[in-house]
């Protein structure tokens, strides 16, 4: 890693949106940022682990199976080299893991020169993406349905509020909404906030791709019961967000 070189986190609520945010902030040329490079070490026993040695370009590039489960690293040579190509120029190095956020104190301790982007997206998005994992025969993985959603997403914003409070312009947050509609004004702010330099050709094309089709996907019926919506409505605390988003909104 170089001397001039930032880290960025991202992180936000399971299924709110992180995996098509890191691959919109990847699409910077000044940007590299991993998928869940370092998911096993996103947790309470091994956060202390996460060291910045682990993103030297030698490192980042060779993943073990005690350190992610995502092996495109390994396997996706064309998604690798476009990583590659970018990581000696780059401005900023980083990972996405939804749990960052809870190890985020720890993280800004071993990297002095980082920030947290974060996800927030409608409870009763993320709720019926949870149960549209539940329901699916073939994800042996996920278990958790509408109400354990709904359980997690009230507790991370809760704890997202609190790092926001106490840390202030090291966090950054995003609306899943307003930056997928495809308006440009919000990932305008992004890459401001974000500070890289100026965008490519393929960033903005890639932005467009990404928010593409946008009323058809929010058009998409829910698969959750009614009795579920009324749940997630009730027991959602949109203060929280509200909160959030006025507090660090980008």
């Amino acid at each position: 890693m170089n001397n001039r070189q930032r880290y960025l986190f991202i992180a936000g609520n399971a299924r709110s949106g992180t995996t098509a945010l890191t691959e919109l902030v990847n699409s910077h040329p000044s940007i590299v940022a991993g998928m869940e490079r370092y998911f096993n070490l996103a947790s309470p026993a091994r956060c202390g682990e996460l060291v910045s040695e682990l993103f030297d370009n030698r490192r980042f590039f060779d993943p073990s199976p005690d350190e992610t489960h995502n092996f495109r690293w390994r396997d996706d040579a064309k998604y690798v080299a476009f990583l590659r190509d970018k990581y000696a120029r780059a401005e900023i190095v980083g990972d996405k893991v939804p749990n960052y956020f809870w190890h985020a104190e720890r993280l800004f301790e071993i990297f002095p020169r980082s920030r947290m982007l974060l996800i927030t997206r409608h409870p009763l998005r993320v709720a019926d993406s949870w149960k549209r994992r539940q329901v699916d025969a073939s994800d042996l993985n996920w278990e958790a349905g509408a109400a354990d959603a709904l359980r997690q997403w009230n507790l991370g914003h809760e704890k997202m509020v609190e790092l926001v409070l106490r840390h202030g312009s090291r966090f950054g947050v995003v609306v899943y909404e307003d930056l997928f509609s495809g308006a440009m004004h919000h990932f305008n702010r992004l890459l401001s906030w974000l500070d890289a330099g100026p965008p490519s050709e393929w960033t903005m094309s890639f932005h467009k791709r990404a928010t593409g089709g946008w009323s058809e996907r929010e058009d998409r019926d829910l698969l959750l019961t009614d009795a579920e919506q009324e749940m997630v409505v009730d027991g959602a605390r949109f203060d929280l967000r509200e909160r959030l988003v006025r507090l660090a909104g980008i």
